[in-house]
């Protein structure tokens, strides 16, 4: 399902890969280097909700990921 918490965060990783590629190739970009700094936050806030209401869930996520704990 599109709302559930992990596939939020699982969409969001693989935009900030491709964005964090984007940059690496255009470094003047700011307003690409904000929409990254902003997707990494919300990212950020949907693993804590992630880890508060399911653990299981959120270590699979981020083994599944490769991001750090």
């Amino acid at each position: 399902s599109r709302g559930k918490t992990s596939f939020v965060v699982a969409l969001l990783t693989q935009r900030i890969k491709y964005v964090a590629t984007h940059l690496k190739d255009n470094k003047k970009d700011f307003s690409s280097q904000r929409g990254l700094r902003a997707m990494v936050e919300k990212r950020k806030k949907h693993l804590l909700y992630l880890r508060r209401t399911n653990m299981d869930s959120y270590k699979v996520v981020i083994a599944k990921l490769g991001l750090k704990d």
